[in-house]
């Protein structure tokens, strides 16, 4: 009769202990989730700034890197140029960058614009706003040496030089070296160099929507391109010139592209840039709806070079795009390739 009489006496939850339970699991599960949401969140964030800042240091680091090669051996693509050259596909020759730049050698910083035509339009200039400032093209010679032998077994293009001497350009085997060229009539190849040329292009812009920094560049003799760092959205160079621009002035000035196309120098005016300040604006991949929108805080301050103009001038990221984190990268190099243009 004992155990009966303890069960009689049980009795269920009411329905205002059933509702009060539900609200407080309720809280506590809304809690949790709000937890774990913001926890994945700020990871999400954390992980973007942490990329934001490798990719900062990856594109000065390249872009710097190029231009301190740039012209090493200086060999002329253009169709004006002295030497001749295997024909590459999708190449931007002087047609579709520009009469200023047609005696181009080994290096120039361009504006949107100066790619006016051509293949290159296709396989460099993506989508490519003012707002995403300037591109670089260089064009080298590899430091690393190669023998007649290893030359021969590639399908690339090569340099030929020899120190003292204007170098020329060929592809592969050392029997297709061009006759006409200054070292092409050379039997006893003494002193002669071989070394691996490398072409690139690097356009900031966007491509479906992928922004980012865009790297065309030489594959066998095609031009080939590909993303080189994403989020990047502007790239921004301050020239130093060794050419006065007025009689007022020093022989040092700080220039910007336009200005340095435009010196009166009697040859091609990229061979009187003696370095460079570069700037690079980048932004994380993730998106932050806590960043605020307003154009005070989206302005970023670039240096304005060039004679006449302010120090600096304000930079607004488009109202569509603000609420990612963004950081202003800088960097600068001195260009030891420069050589008079003969």
């Amino acid at each position: 009769m004992g155990i009966p009489g303890i069960l009689s006496r049980q009795q269920g939850l009411s329905l205002v202990e059933l509702l009060v339970a539900i609200a407080v699991w309720s809280i506590v599960l809304a809690g949790l989730i709000t937890f774990v949401v913001n926890t994945n969140h700020n990871y999400r964030i954390q992980r973007s700034l942490n990329a934001l800042n490798e990719k900062g240091r990856y594109t000065i680091g390249l872009l710097l890197r190029e231009m301190r090669m740039a012209n090493h051996w200086g060999v002329s693509l253009s169709a004006s140029g002295a030497f001749p050259a295997p024909a590459i596909t999708n190449d931007c020759t002087v047609s579709d960058t520009g009469a200023a730049m047609g005696t181009l050698q080994g290096m120039a910083v361009i504006e949107p614009g100066d790619l006016s035509g051509g293949a290159c339009v296709a396989t460099t200039r993506r989508t490519w706003p003012a707002s995403a400032g300037h591109g670089l093209l260089v064009r080298y010679a590899e430091a690393n040496r190669l023998t007649d032998t290893a030359a021969g077994a590639l399908t690339v293009l090569l340099v030929r030089a020899r120190f003292g001497e204007p170098a020329e350009l060929f592809r592969g085997a050392v029997a297709t070296a061009f006759p006409g060229g200054p070292l092409g009539v050379d039997t006893t190849r003494l002193g002669l160099t071989n070394y691996v040329y490398r072409q690139s292009y690097y356009t900031p812009g966007s491509l479906n929507g992928e922004v980012g920094l865009y790297r065309t560049a030489l594959s066998g003799n095609s031009m080939v391109s590909a993303m080189a760092v994403k989020g990047v959205e502007r790239v921004q160079f301050t020239l130093l010139v060794d050419e006065p621009v007025s009689t007022s002035q020093g022989s040092l000035q700080y220039l910007n592209p336009a200005q340095v196309d435009t010196l009166a120098v009697g040859g091609d005016p990229w061979l009187q840039v003696r370095g460079a300040y570069l700037e690079v604006l980048i932004r994380a991949g993730a998106k932050d709806i806590a960043l605020s929108t307003t154009a005070a805080d989206n302005t970023y301050a670039l240096t304005a070079p060039g004679v006449g103009s302010a120090n600096e001038y304000a930079h607004v990221v488009a109202a569509a795009d603000r609420q990612h984190h963004r950081r202003l990268f800088s960097g600068s190099v001195q260009l030891r390739n420069a050589r008079p243009d003969n």
